[in-house]
């Protein structure tokens, strides 16, 4: 059984992760503008309804980005290392 790594793949997968983090605190900061606006205009209940709603939006962005981070991490690090085991390979061939 051969295992096939595509390491620029990989990495391009790691420069979306990035990107699909920046994009999700692009689209929650607009939407934050777009409920404090809203949330102007509401007295009682329903502005603090959206306060407790808009803090369990903020906890999941965050911790949505933390695994988005997280999993970039590492898959940078696994193909930093599939990088330096292939070229340690490569050099252990070229002495022989």
């Amino acid at each position: 059984m051969a295992f096939v790594a595509n390491t620029d793949n990989m990495a391009q997968l790691v420069s979306t992760l990035g990107t699909a983090s920046k994009n999700i605190d692009d689209r929650l900061a607009a939407l934050q503008s777009y409920g404090d606006r809203l949330k102007s205009t509401w007295t009682g209940p329903a502005g603090d309804a959206y306060e407790a709603q808009k803090q369990n939006w903020d906890r999941a962005a965050n911790q949505m980005n933390e695994l988005l981070s997280a999993f970039g991490l590492h898959l940078n690090n696994i193909t930093d290392g599939i990088v330096h085991t292939e070229n340690t390979a490569t050099k252990r061939w070229q002495t022989m």
